[in-house]
């Protein structure tokens, strides 16, 4: 049962693996790029509802991907994911901070965004 199989790829075939690196690494920044874009859209919307929220969305979202890149180099795709994720939870976040605690002041808002973040950080 045990066959071995010979090598179909042609030189031609691994030729173009070489080919499709920059394009890999084009589609990358195309990423993180949007990525940024859509944290500073996000961050601009927080802004209106608490100033300090949005450098805290900011910084939070630099330090823990790049906490995260630091300790598991291995993907870049989970950088951008957990960076996407971060927005979605700022959005979650400010949705609750608006219709249940707007009275709290925005120093404390900014540490209550954080804390769960730096919780996952250390729980990886």
């Amino acid at each position: 049962m045990d066959q071995i199989l010979p090598d179909r790829r042609s030189s031609k075939a691994a030729g173009s693996a070489h080919t499709s690196r920059p394009r890999a690494r084009r589609s990358w920044l195309t990423g993180a790029v949007l990525t940024a874009l859509m944290q500073g859209m996000i961050a601009l919307s927080i802004r209106s509802v608490s100033g300090d929220l949005a450098f805290a969305l900011l910084g939070s979202v630099g330090l823990v991907v790049g906490a995260f890149h630091y300790l598991f180099p291995g993907s870049q795709f989970f950088s951008l994911a957990l960076a996407n994720f971060i927005g979605v939870y700022a959005c979650v976040f400010v949705f609750f901070l608006e219709s249940n605690f707007h009275s709290i002041p925005s120093h404390i808002q900014a540490a209550a965004f954080a804390i769960p973040l730096i919780a996952f950080l250390g729980g990886a």
